[in-house]
């Protein structure tokens, strides 16, 4: 089976909206309010990026075939 190459921007882009949409879920369900939901932008923006450093460092060191 063929796959595709992973995309490590696109990840983290994805992963970078998902947690937006995720911190106006938590706001809009009443889980957070506006004072407490400060933390919630930088510790999304971490997590993708920590995430997607992690996914580039594992693509960098695959199994060393050769992609065409």
């Amino acid at each position: 089976m063929k796959t595709h190459p992973l995309n490590v921007s696109y990840l983290v882009v994805g992963l970078v909206f998902l947690g937006l949409a995720g911190s106006w879920a938590l706001r809009e369900a009443g889980v957070v309010d506006l004072a407490e939901s400060a933390w919630l932008l930088p510790a999304t923006l971490v997590a993708a990026g920590t995430i997607g450093l992690a996914a580039f460092a594992a693509r960098g060191s695959g199994s060393g075939t050769d992609v065409r």
